[in-house]
């Protein structure tokens, strides 16, 4: 067998393993980790975790929307470099402030973590992770992200100051901890599309998609303990339909 030979196996072998990862984390996060079905039951939760329906659509827009999407998306090389990356990185690095939120998870946000960091660093086209996209950003999904960052950051900040009040032994602890992630995310897969790096498509949908799903859980659950409130959560929704709006504008241009 020659060199050449060789290392061409070991390529094969390298994107095959990687697949595979990508294949077992979107599964374990969206079916394992109940993410896409707390995308599903959230809305017909009734009984004691009545007051849960929010946390769940959070819950629901990590392990169900955002972190398969990605995952998946870096099947495919056309889509991957560099901003479906990106979303790995963002995905990793959320949960390492979430073991700094809620340390005595740690071993849960871990196996969250460091696959999405395995991903980005093992992919064949990792060399492209930092390099600009040849449509340069994009202003109207910039100012978009903008206004948007200031009532996120605030809701993010909101959460993580109810996370640190609530006992460990309660469930919302952990609940606020997650949707502070969740929010931040959010906004930085917002960042991510307006950048309009090769792949920025998939980060405008996971964009659009979670934040259309708080807002919407925002308008249909008022109450609940971590929602933002229907005049909050109209605006989630509208931000979403203009953010749709403008990426699809921009992928025509």
């Amino acid at each position: 067998m020659t060199t050449a030979t060789t290392a061409h196996l070991t390529r094969r072998l390298g994107t095959v393993a990687h697949g595979a990862l990508a294949v077992l984390y979107a599964a374990f996060t969206g079916l394992a980790s109940f993410g896409i079905p707390s995308l599903l039951t959230a809305w017909t939760t009734a009984g004691p975790e009545l007051e849960l329906r929010t946390a769940y659509v959070y819950w629901g827009v990590l392990a169900g929307l955002f972190i398969p999407v990605a995952a998946l998306a870096l099947l495919r090389r056309a889509l991957v470099a560099p901003a479906t990356m990106l979303l790995g990185l963002i995905v990793s690095i959320g949960c390492t402030l979430a073991i700094a939120l809620e340390p005595e998870n740690a071993q849960y946000a871990a196996m969250t973590g460091i696959p999405a960091l395995l991903l980005v660093l093992f992919h064949p086209q990792r060399g492209s992770l930092l390099q600009a996209g040849a449509a340069g950003m994009d202003r109207l999904l910039t100012g978009l992200v903008a206004v948007a960052a200031v009532p996120a950051v605030l809701l993010a900040l909101d959460h993580a100051r109810n996370s640190a009040a609530t006992p460990y032994t309660d469930t919302m602890h952990g609940q606020y901890a997650q949707g502070s992630i969740i929010v931040l995310a959010l906004l930085c897969s917002g960042a991510v599309t307006a950048l309009r790096q090769s792949g920025w498509v998939v980060a405008a949908v996971v964009t659009v998609a979670g934040t259309a799903l708080i807002g919407v859980a925002g308008i249909v659950f008022p109450n609940d303990l971590m929602s933002v409130g229907r005049p909050w959560g109209i605006a989630c929704v509208v931000l979403a339909a203009c953010f749709a709006g403008a990426s699809l504008g921009a992928r025509r241009r």
